[in-house]
């Protein structure tokens, strides 16, 4: 497992086991939910990428906490994504 948050590439790990590469995104969540944000960079991984997984940890804080784990394909069926926030640059 190498951590590659500071290259920004949209994911937090990249993870090999017996050869297999993942490129994973980790979510934690203090609720029960799994409702979070994501960026426009993880986004167009989880579509793009075949080795992307994201790992959403519901109750985090707790002594208890739950893992959803998710393929880019599994991500895009299971939640609707909406725009938080918009760049806005001169014209």
């Amino acid at each position: 497992m190498v951590s590659v948050e500071a290259e920004k590439c949209g994911y937090d790990l990249t993870c090999t086991r017996n050869q297999k590469k993942e490129h994973v995104e980790v979510k934690g969540i203090a609720g029960r939910e799994a409702c979070f944000n994501i960026t426009a960079s993880e986004l167009k991984q989880a579509e793009s990428n075949p080795s992307f997984i994201i790992c959403v940890v519901t109750l985090s804080l707790s002594k208890l906490p739950g893992l959803l784990r998710l393929t880019g394909v599994q991500l895009r069926k299971q939640f609707q994504f909406r725009p938080l926030q918009y760049h806005a640059i001169p014209v």
